[in-house]
């Protein structure tokens, strides 16, 4: 356990922090299904951190783990110059005065702790557990800065389409994402508001997201350690991702778990946001998801690929009225809208 702490709160790699939030953030858990050990609770409360910024910040960090793939660069007309530039920038923050406060807490903390001890005692853990998520709000704000700094509005303007065509597939929904439609000052209040009124439930479902991304590495931990044992290659940790996921009855049945669990949750936070959208804003936002452009259908093919779900035979065709499962607009509200069925919409200041 020696050192564990330090190894928690690392600035980077950033990339593999954020890469493998996106990759493992469609499993959920109910409660934790064995006692998490030092480390492992130090990482959980640094992950729920990370989440939550996605919830909170004008860009998400999962912008940054997807950035590492060409194709999407590609869609969202990013050049690998600004991809560069994003990951100097990452490394140029790690010499920040916040860094090296974090870095020196965790250093005086660390020689507080008994190594030998299975867990340190409650006075130490619970400082050990605010410096983790300290940890992990500095990772988030950091990987937004950067790429807000770097990318230009025109390309921002895509990533908030690519996310709002296809919220039906993200891991977690990103409020930012409604700025695709130029909200107006009251609409942001608006949804604030919405924002508040949700986030006991959150906070539930990103318990449950960090309790599984915790046991998942766990259990492709103890993988390669035996493979290490045996003297094998290492199976990418992607590759035994879909496998567990497909294989084992107790991820697999998490998985489905929280699918559900945060399709309630979504729905009942953009049908809100839905309500709050003028005619107009309204408008934009169907022709987007019944007649999406290239750099949507790119992003939201990668979340499909991401989920491990193989390509089916045929295209579906969008019709005026349509619905399809995965269609960001919940069954019966476009009728709903059209016959003016909604509590209400906020016009203007």
């Amino acid at each position: 356990m020696k050192k564990v702490f330090l190894f928690i709160i690392a600035l980077l790699p950033l990339a593999f922090t954020v890469s493998c939030l996106f990759l493992f953030a469609v499993i959920g858990h109910a409660q934790q299904t064995r006692q998490l050990n030092f480390g492992e609770q130090g990482k959980k409360v640094q992950l729920k951190a990370i989440w939550r910024s996605s919830w909170e910040y004008k860009t998400d960090p999962m912008t940054f783990g997807l950035l590492h793939d060409p194709v999407i660069r590609t869609a969202w007309d990013v050049s690998d110059e600004q991809f560069q530039q994003i990951n100097t920038l990452l490394t140029s923050f790690a010499t920040r005065a916040e860094t090296r406060k974090i870095d020196e807490d965790a250093e005086a903390l660390d020689k507080l702790i008994d190594h030998s001890a299975a867990n340190p005692d409650e006075e130490t853990m619970q400082k050990f557990l605010e410096l983790s998520e300290r940890s992990g709000v500095r990772n988030a704000k950091y990987i937004t800065e950067a790429v807000d700094l770097t990318l230009t509005p025109e390309q921002q303007q895509k990533i908030k389409e690519s996310q709002l065509a296809n919220m039906a597939e993200l891991p977690i929904i990103f409020p930012s994402m409604f700025d695709a439609l130029a909200q107006t000052d009251a609409q942001r209040r608006e949804m604030e508001q919405i924002k508040k009124e949700l986030e006991p439930e959150l906070e539930e479902i990103l318990e449950c997201m960090a309790s599984a991304e915790i046991e998942l590495r766990h259990q492709i931990g103890e993988i390669h350690s035996e493979q290490q044992e045996q003297n094998k290659t290492l199976t990418p940790a992607d590759e035994l991702s879909k496998k567990l996921k497909a294989t084992d009855p107790v991820l697999k049945k998490l998985f489905e778990e929280s699918q559900s669990r945060n399709k309630v949750f979504t729905t009942k936070f953009k049908i809100k946001m839905f309500d709050v959208l003028t005619d107009e804003q309204w408008d934009r936002f169907q022709k987007l998801v019944d007649d999406p452009p290239e750099h949507t259908k790119a992003f939201g093919k990668k979340l499909k690929e991401q989920r491990g779900e193989s390509e089916k035979s045929g295209e579906w065709a969008p019709g005026p009225n349509s619905w399809k499962p995965g269609d960001p607009i919940p069954e019966g509200y476009r009728q709903q809208r059209s016959e003016g069925r909604f509590p209400r919409n906020v016009q203007s200041e």
